[in-house]
């Protein structure tokens, strides 16, 4: 074999080497790898309360966990004649309160959605001067006049019949009826009740242990800038109510007639029976001659009791019932 041959052969010999090499070193390196979907974890609302007002409209946005993932979300609503959801639009249809939820597989995220009767802005115009206040504690009001001070409400003690409940004793209280318009002069409820044939008659409200924990103690430093605020009606001029506070330490009575309640206790003052809204404006520093104080956090207790002798068919009319400081 010449040597110009041979030269020639080893030359073909070691393309063709480097070239299977090139080869095989791009199928090992030169593929991508397959991109991996991460899954969800979890789904958020942007709001877990929401109130809006017939007439109006409002909006929820979801978000899948983790950022940045992506899925289908359904939309539902617990009560569709109160609140209607499509893609996290919320319509209001009635008066009422309803959960919007977001699902996504086995993951819910709720928004409480109360819908409230449009007064004007969403609450009283002109505001009352009695709303015009600070740091409320509320124990009954209807929801527009609650729209007016929701920002400045400390604690909303109303009634939810599961942490916060109204209740009678021994049925010695009947339901009445609350007809006409409420202190605000609105067309919403009040407390309405008749008094039976006992020799007594009484109902409360009480604030339970799942509630947690209220914090009055503002009341306590600086007891003459609050009161306490009570709309009643009467056209009975002999009935003698009588309301009970407490704090789960000590109590204090308010007596509002023309003579003592059944225990002697002197009354605080009366009101104008001619069955007509009347305002009661009570300063807590009655309540500290008293020896209640709110000067700690408290549970479970019941924050306002009343009496309304016993009379039967005597009528106890309620409303706008809270705490504030006046401004």
């Amino acid at each position: 074999m010449s040597t110009n041959f041979r030269s020639a052969l080893f030359v073909l010999l070691g393309l063709i080497g480097t070239s299977f090499f090139v080869s095989c070193s791009s199928n090992e390196t030169g593929g991508q790898e397959e991109e991996v979907t991460p899954e969800v974890t979890g789904i958020t609302l942007d709001q877990t309360t929401l109130s809006v007002a017939l007439g109006t409209s409002a909006s929820l946005k979801a978000t899948l966990q983790p950022e940045g993932v992506s899925g289908a979300i359904s939309w539902s609503s617990s009560d569709p004649s109160v609140v209607a959801v499509a893609d996290g639009d919320i319509q209001p249809l009635k008066v009422g309160a309803a959960t919007v939820a977001a699902s996504h597989g086995t993951f819910t995220a709720t928004c409480a959605v109360t819908v409230y009767e449009d007064e004007g802005s969403g609450g009283l115009d002109p505001v009352p001067e009695v709303l015009q206040g600070e740091d409320y504690y509320v124990i009954s009001l209807d929801e527009t006049a609650f729209k007016t001070i929701e920002s400045k409400v400390a604690y909303d003690l109303r009634t939810d019949d599961v942490d916060k409940n109204f209740y009678i004793w021994d049925g010695t209280l009947t339901p009445g009826q609350s007809v006409g318009k409420n202190y605000f002069d609105l067309d919403e409820g009040w407390m309405s009740l008749v008094v039976g044939g006992a020799g007594w008659s009484g109902a409360g409200y009480n604030v339970g242990p799942g509630f947690g924990e209220v914090d009055m103690t503002p009341l306590f430093n600086a007891p003459e800038d609050y009161y306490f605020h009570i709309a009643m009606k009467s056209a009975n001029p002999s009935t003698v109510y009588t309301l009970i506070f407490g704090d789960g330490i000590s109590e204090a009575k308010v007596v509002l007639g023309s003579g003592p309640d059944g225990d002697g206790v002197a009354p605080y003052g009366d009101f104008e029976r001619n069955g007509e809204w009347q305002e009661i404006n009570v300063p807590l520093t009655y309540f500290h001659e008293q020896g209640l104080f709110y000067n700690q956090a408290f549970s479970d207790v019941n924050i306002l009791a009343f009496l309304a002798g016993g009379n039967s068919g005597d009528t106890v009319d309620m409303d706008a019932i809270f705490f504030y400081k006046k401004k």
